[in-house]
């Protein structure tokens, strides 16, 4: 008996098909990776976009920023003690608040750092920080002064702070400054300053 064979035609049409299947497969594949490798990348990528909106955010809800200067001396033994590092900008303006208006008034040297802090503050040089605060008041003691100014701004105040010490350096000069943000939009702006031991 003859063994039955498969026409030359039958087998070229079963390896053509084998042929296209694995090609099909390897595109595929290939087309499986490629999306996989898509969705990495696009995963990163959102990682990366909530990363950068997360340190803009911070940024731009820094509480506080020391100025080049030292923190008050008379402050900064009793904040350590009592107030957390990440303490709020209110608990922290209020903790050197009580600490200046403890302190007794030297008429003669309050009055005149009162009169020459507003008038620096009135100074050309607010141009270059933006603008000048739309609220503005002073009140020195005998060894500190508080600066308390409204701005529109966050931004602005701590641009005007930093330029304002540095006007100011004639007659305070180990400062603090604090920027409590507002619901409403803007910032308050304190600085704690001491007075210069020769002013």
């Amino acid at each position: 008996m003859h063994k039955r064979r498969w026409p030359f035609w039958a087998s070229a049409v079963v390896i053509a098909a084998l042929v296209a299947a694995a090609l099909v497969w390897t595109r595929l594949a290939a087309k499986a990776e490629s999306d996989a490798t898509a969705q990495r990348l696009q995963r990163i990528e959102q990682v990366q976009q909530d990363q950068s909106r997360q340190l803009e955010a911070l940024l731009q809800q820094r509480p506080m920023r020391r100025s080049a200067a030292a923190q008050l001396p008379s402050a900064r033994g009793a904040a350590d003690r009592s107030m957390p590092r990440d303490a709020a900008p209110e608990a922290i303006a209020r903790q050197l608040d009580a600490q200046h208006r403890a302190e007794r008034v030297d008429r003669a040297w309050s009055a005149q750092a009162e009169n020459e802090l507003t008038r620096l503050a009135r100074g050309d040089w607010v141009a270059e920080a933006g603008g000048g605060p739309t609220e503005f008041a002073v009140d020195c003691r005998s060894t500190s002064c508080r600066v308390d100014a409204q701005f529109v701004r966050q931004s602005q105040a701590y641009d005007w702070g930093e330029l304002f010490l540095t006007q100011a350096g004639g007659t305070i000069y180990r400062s603090q400054i604090v920027v409590i943000p507002r619901a409403e939009g803007g910032a308050q702006l304190q600085v704690y300053s001491t007075r210069k031991p020769d002013g």
